[in-house]
């Protein structure tokens, strides 16, 4: 299992995590979750913006104007949001409501497929400590629209972790359809 990119760091190490290499609140955070030391799995890079994974990304999402993003992760059950830098709400009550109310209605869309709970919470209490430079703050943060990422099934490593049984690939796919379309529908109204 490998978490990172491909990069020949200059202490011999492979590889930065490129979901922490975004350039809003990068680098303010280093502990197991976001860290400086190139050998760990969470390294964020020598600086924001570092590698082309990320540079693509933020030069997609300037071209094209993008209305909202989420992207899909494995594994916990989880929709997060802004903020992973801060346990602090955004400063825009209105805004932050806004994000909360979207990711409590996906989570009943899952939830009415097959039952399957996923939890909406802010980012930074998927480690109940801060993880600064990811895709989401940057989106929310320097475009100002709502993010999310989706931490899809299993709920613990028990169950599959990382390595999502492949009799739940499909089921996990259709819970989470209604929920994309949801939030792709509520971005274009």
């Amino acid at each position: 299992m490998w978490r990172k990119n491909r990069r020949h760091n200059p202490d011999g190490t492979i590889g930065v995590d490129t979901n922490r290499n975004y350039g809003y609140m990068w680098g303010t955070a280093n502990d197991d979750h976001t860290s400086h030391v190139p050998s760990d799995d969470t390294y964020i890079g020598p600086r924001a913006f570092s590698e082309p994974e990320s540079r693509a990304v933020r030069d997609l999402v300037a071209q094209q104007q993008f209305r909202g993003v989420m992207t899909y992760h494995s594994y916990s059950q989880l929709i997060l949001y802004p903020w992973g830098y801060t346990a602090d709400p955004a400063k825009d009550p209105l805004d932050h409501d806004k994000v909360v109310r979207l990711g409590s209605q996906m989570k009943e869309l899952i939830k009415a497929r097959f039952g399957k709970v996923y939890e909406s919470e802010t980012a930074s209490q998927i480690y109940r400590a801060p993880v600064a430079g990811d895709t989401t703050d940057w989106t929310y943060g320097t475009y100002h629209i709502p993010s999310f990422t989706i931490e899809l099934r299993p709920t613990s490593a028990e169950e599959g972790g990382f390595i999502l049984p492949a009799d739940q690939i499909q089921p996990t796919w259709e819970e989470n359809w209604p929920a994309a379309r949801h939030f792709i529908e509520t971005l274009l109204t």
